[in-house]
């Protein structure tokens, strides 16, 4: 079963090991996302909450609306590759005010693969999607994530509401890299004020606006340039003539 979730937000967590005489600390980077669900896509819960893409929260304003993170880490054993799940977070009460419940996402990477992440993040070019495989037998009853009653599979449920099925398994990610898009007929300023972007599509629409303004910036200069040279021209005629 496919997941095609979308990030809103991207970070690099740095974590150094410091040696002490206490139990071992892995230390590492880590990307930490925020993400929902594209398009009308949504995951019904059977706790109550649903995961969706905000813009659709309208139509389903009867249910709890998910908070959505994502970290993804290098593997360091064969054995974390075992921990590659989509895991349900119960909401708790504390004396600072309440924490409402969310859907976590990890992903452990072979090094390479995280490797090239860090590389992409560091140079700006951000995942504009995330698509994420769960396991999911169709012609499994049992199964804790089904197909809702939408014909083209957007509607998903996921029964969560006993303990050992509020963990499903990531057998594959597939990250999607928008190198270049069309910004149609509307204005760079447009996009920006639209509504809210992607991390690639936000630098996208900002280098739009930076690029306009370097090239009405040169554009002037020229002018102001053939204006000089009119004018230092006028006057170099006027003092031949007048000797």
């Amino acid at each position: 079963m496919l997941l095609s979730l979308k990030p809103t937000s991207i970070g690099l967590r740095i974590s150094a090991n410091i040696p002490n005489d206490r139990a071992a600390f892995a230390g590492g980077q880590q990307l930490t996302l925020a993400v929902h669900l594209e398009g009308r896509d949504h995951l019904d819960l059977e706790t109550g909450e649903v995961f969706q893409n905000p813009a659709y929260a309208k139509i389903r304003s009867s249910k709890e609306a998910l908070v959505g993170s994502f970290s993804i880490a290098q593997a360091r054993e064969p054995e974390d590759f075992g921990f590659n799940q989509m895991r349900y977070i119960e909401g708790v009460k504390t004396d600072d005010g309440d924490i409402g419940p969310q859907i976590h996402f990890r992903l452990y990477l072979p090094s390479d693969d995280f490797q090239q992440l860090i590389a992409n993040a560091r140079s700006g070019l951000l995942p504009s999607s995330i698509s994420i495989d769960l396991a999911h037998n169709i012609f499994d009853r049992s199964s804790p994530v089904e197909y809702g009653w939408e014909p083209d599979g957007s509607g998903k449920k996921w029964n969560n509401r006993a303990s050992e099925n509020r963990s499903i398994k990531i057998e594959g990610a597939t990250f999607t890299f928008e190198l270049l898009r069309h910004l149609g007929d509307r204005s760079p300023e447009e996009i920006a004020q639209s509504e809210p972007l992607s991390p690639a599509e936000s630098m996208q629409a900002h280098t739009a606006i930076v690029n306009a303004t370097l090239l009405s910036i040169l554009s002037g200069i020229r002018n102001l340039g053939i204006a000089v040279a009119v004018i230092g021209g006028a006057i170099l005629l006027v003092l031949w003539l007048k000797g």
